[in-house]
């Protein structure tokens, strides 16, 4: 009875009603298909009056991680970031229909990704310093295929130029990057692009900054926080308890 979904009906029940002795008949009728009696009515209004307002809705503490593309310059350097639009259970990427008619192929899941067509459309999974730390990077990526041309990688701080690249075709590298020093807010991106040829570009990376794991702790977009119930929300769901409205003789 304290699922959300029960909040939510409390809820949207109360906010069809007036927040009075008639919104407390009302209820009743909805509930029971019977008038209260008068000592039900008063209860109510007791039951209601003495509960504080509720606080606001906790709010959720933003992740690390970020997911998206980037524009990047042949050296590496990222020039913008747009966060990926959707997410489809298991990845995010540009839309519902893969591939994006925008993105392409661009895409990310917990462990591997590929990236979009062209420098404009790198994959970046991005994290993001949580306060002024120094971090160790490592992991390691790998592109299986021997087809195509295979991909580049960099490791880049913010708006610098990379501090570690890769360039892969059917083959795996270590990306381990000692004494990482960063500030509160700044960005380490894991960047992906293709090579000349975008075909056959699959690859599997999914560092770790620090104690952070990017494969344990991919996610998908927050749910958002219940809204606390309000006195009459509170009181409806007591309702939704009580024996006369579960139980039929």
């Amino acid at each position: 009875m304290n699922s959300p979904f029960v909040a939510e009906r409390a809820q949207a029940l109360t906010a069809t009603i007036a927040h009075d002795e008639t919104g407390v008949r009302e209820l009743y009728g909805r509930l029971f298909e019977r008038a209260p009696s008068d000592t039900e009515v008063q209860r109510a209004l007791d039951f209601v009056r003495g509960i504080d307002p509720p606080p606001p809705p906790p709010t959720n503490a933003p992740s690390v991680w970020q997911y998206g593309t980037a524009e990047i310059d042949d050296s590496g350097m990222v020039k913008s970031f747009t966060p990926f639009p959707y997410f489809a259970g298991d990845a995010w990427q540009g839309g519902e229909f893969y591939p994006d008619p925008t993105l392409g192929p661009a895409q990310l899941k917990a462990d591997s990704g590929y990236p979009g067509d062209d420098n404009n459309h790198a994959v970046v999974r991005r994290w993001i310093a949580p306060s002024n730390c120094v971090v160790k990077i490592s992991g390691a990526l790998s592109h299986e295929a021997k087809e195509g041309d295979g991909v580049r990688a960099y490791i880049v701080i913010g708006t610098k130029r990379p501090i570690a690249s890769w360039t892969l075709r059917a083959q795996k590298a270590e990306t381990a990057v000692e004494d990482v020093a960063v500030k509160a807010g700044e960005p380490i991106d894991f960047v992906v692009v293709s090579g000349k040829d975008s075909s056959q570009d699959t690859f599997k990376w999914a560092p770790r900054v620090g104690p952070w794991d990017a494969k344990a702790n991919f996610a998908g977009p927050p749910e958002p926080p219940l809204r606390p119930l309000d006195a009459w929300a509170a009181y409806a769901q007591v309702l939704f308890f009580s024996n006369e409205f579960m139980f039929i003789d």
